[in-house]
């Protein structure tokens, strides 16, 4: 299964140089554990990294630096990490356990963000999987024994 049918297609993403108290408001009003970060405002922007609400914890917060003082550009990791999206769901869990990561930004062919990826997606994909088997093997029994009768 390609990571793209999977993946959650509205990114919250905001420019690097949008400040750490302004990144965490943005993740309470959209409910989100995760920022994307781009270069600019401009639509198509490079893509720079993933800010996360632990991120903000660890990197800011029990630092006791003062939260006005940065923007996200500041506490942002690089390389980004990020997986096609084209790729199959395991070669995503596995990235994801390579990098110790929760979340990929899902990108084409011309590295542009198409979606993001969590372990919660694949979590939701794989208990979905296994009712679905679980449900065959019930029909299977009930099938039998219907026609044994």
């Amino acid at each position: 299964m390609e990571v793209a049918r999977f993946c959650e297609k509205d990114v919250v993403t905001t420019p690097r140089h949008t400040r750490i108290r302004d990144a965490a408001a943005l993740m309470r009003k959209y409910h989100v554990g995760s920022l994307v970060i781009v270069e600019s405002d401009e639509k198509e922007s490079a893509l720079v990294g993933v800010v996360t609400d632990r991120d903000l914890v660890i990197e800011v917060l029990a630092q006791d630096v003062p939260i006005d003082s940065l923007a996200v550009g500041d506490i942002v990791q690089t390389p980004i990490e990020t997986i096609d999206e084209s790729a199959d769901i395991w070669e995503a869990m596995e990235c994801m356990a390579e990098l110790g990561v929760r979340r990929l930004p899902v990108v084409d062919a011309e590295f542009y963000l198409r979606g993001i990826i969590t372990l919660d997606d694949i979590l939701e994909w794989f208990a979905e999987s296994m009712d679905r088997m679980r449900t065959l093997v019930g029909n299977e029994i009930w099938q039998e024994t219907r026609a044994r009768r």
